[in-house]
């Protein structure tokens, strides 16, 4: 995740964080599913999906722990 984006979901509120949690998400399983069927060329994305699914899990958690 790219500094801007990381800022930007850092100043979501909890409600807009787990939706975006539920997207990456899906995204995530779209891209396993390409690479089984041998459509994903570049396995990277998968890295970084992952990357960005665990920084968004990570500010949730302390956006919780605030409350």
């Amino acid at each position: 995740m790219k500094k801007n984006t990381l800022q930007e979901v850092r100043a979501e509120t909890v409600d807009k964080l787990v939706v975006r949690l539920t997207k990456e998400k899906k995204e995530l399983t779209n891209l396993y599913l390409e690479l089984r069927t041998k459509k994903l060329k570049d396995l990277r994305k998968i890295f970084h999906k992952r990357k960005d699914i665990s920084q968004i899990l990570t500010i949730l958690s302390e956006k919780r722990r605030k409350v």
